[in-house]
């Protein structure tokens, strides 16, 4: 069932006034160098030219990489790019400015100083432990920064964050333009549907398994799976993977899968045939999944079985719902047997077909994609977000 709108504050419908100081929760987790369009800055630029032409001061608080392996790095490198993308959108120059700190009275100066109609980038939230943690504390040091809060960043709304969920404890906050139309777009492939449905769920991270395996075979036809998801369900079978990837942030989901066979075995089309690479000594081979992958090399493709051929070209035929999150196999590293099958359904669907996540529509050079991947899948699985959730909360908390 789609989400109301109405159960939240929407920004665009939203009186801003000159003089406001706005927070902007976005997801600024993108390459350095900025070269060419870059999707998760592009979504955010209507809401943030928004607030600039009502005259508020916006602080935007973003993330890059993680705390716990080192990769948050600095985002001033973002801001030439916003400022000649906001000033092509109002109609004047938007000066956006940097500061390296997120929390504390000299970032607070820093945004009183900007003036109204002004955009500053603060400093990578992933700074600190507390915000992938949604620590209370650090959600309100970060709402003091501002009166209001715009949540953005589609990308992380299925992350319980201190800067785009937490906060909502502290201040009222507000739906983006750039939430609600990844939204809207996305309820064609959320929930059960009388169209024949078919999802293909790859890469290395929980969420293919969390949110993609568990919810969506419930509700879809079909499920093709790789990476994380493929190496869980073979071990799961009793097979050997060898070094195939199993665990992300040191866990391991085979509880999860076993009840899923169990209940949805027959929806799954596990191989017989992949394709393994040991990274030692560069050697790739093709064997029988009963044979077992040997210690040293990893399933980086398969060859798809004759179930999975036949699904796609029945959703094909159908004009069903062909969903992707993921390759099935290390498409970039150049093994590409399982997904040029896939790619080639989805440029034969005129309609149908989508990619969540903006690296692997990139990746895969295709037009229609949600640039949100974990979140998007957590939404098509849930038909809601954790973070849309909390802004329900949000708009009876403080009635506005």
């Amino acid at each position: 069932m789609p989400v109301d709108f109405d159960d939240v504050n929407l920004l665009e419908t939203t009186e801003v006034k000159p003089g406001e100081k706005w927070l902007y929760a976005a997801d600024f987790n993108v390459d350095e160098p900025i070269d060419g369009a870059c999707a998760r800055i592009d979504c955010e630029l209507d809401d943030i030219a928004y607030l600039v032409r009502s005259g508020a001061s916006v602080a935007i608080l973003a993330h890059k990489g993680r705390h716990k392996d080192g990769s948050a790095t600095d985002l001033g490198f973002v801001c030439d790019y916003l400022s000649s993308e906001l000033s092509a959108a109002v109609d004047r120059h938007v000066a956006v400015h940097y500061f390296p700190e997120n929390v504390g009275d000299n970032a607070l100066a820093f945004i009183w100083a900007i003036g109204p109609g002004s955009v500053a980038v603060m400093g990578n939230t992933r700074m600190h432990a507390g915000e992938e943690a949604g620590d209370d504390v650090l959600a309100e040091r970060f709402a003091d920064l501002g009166d209001k809060v715009a949540v953005g960043g589609f990308g992380k709304a299925h992350r319980k964050h201190a800067s785009n969920h937490t906060i909502l404890e502290s201040i009222p906050g507000y739906l983006t333009k750039s939430q609600q139309r990844e939204m809207e777009q996305l309820n064609f492939w959320a929930g059960n549907s009388d169209r024949y449905s078919v999802a293909v769920l790859g890469g290395i991270k929980k969420e293919k398994i969390t949110d993609g395996l568990v919810g969506l075979a419930k509700n879809y036809d079909v499920i093709i799976p790789g990476g994380i998801v493929l190496n869980t369900i073979l071990k799961v079978m009793g097979m050997e993977v060898g070094d195939s990837i199993l665990q992300d942030s040191g866990k391991s989901f085979e509880g999860q899968v076993a009840e899923v066979l169990n209940e949805y075995g027959s929806k799954i089309c596990v191989p017989n045939t992949v394709i393994v690479y040991n990274p030692g000594t560069g050697k790739s081979d093709s064997l029988s999944v009963d044979q077992g992958v040997p210690e040293g090399y990893r399933i980086v493709d398969y060859e798809l079985p004759i179930e999975g051929l036949c699904a796609l070209r029945k959703v094909r035929k159908d004009r069903g719902r062909l969903l992707v999150a993921g390759t099935p196999g290390l498409y970039k590293e150049g093994f590409t047997s399982a997904t040029d099958v896939v790619l080639n359904t989805m440029h034969a669907m005129q309609t149908g077909a989508i990619v969540l996540g903006g690296d692997t529509a990139k990746e895969l050079d295709y037009h229609r994609f949600s640039t949100g991947g974990g979140s998007a899948l957590y939404f098509v699985s849930h038909g809601t977000t954790p973070v849309f959730e909390a802004l329900k909360m949000n708009k009876q908390r403080f009635n506005v």
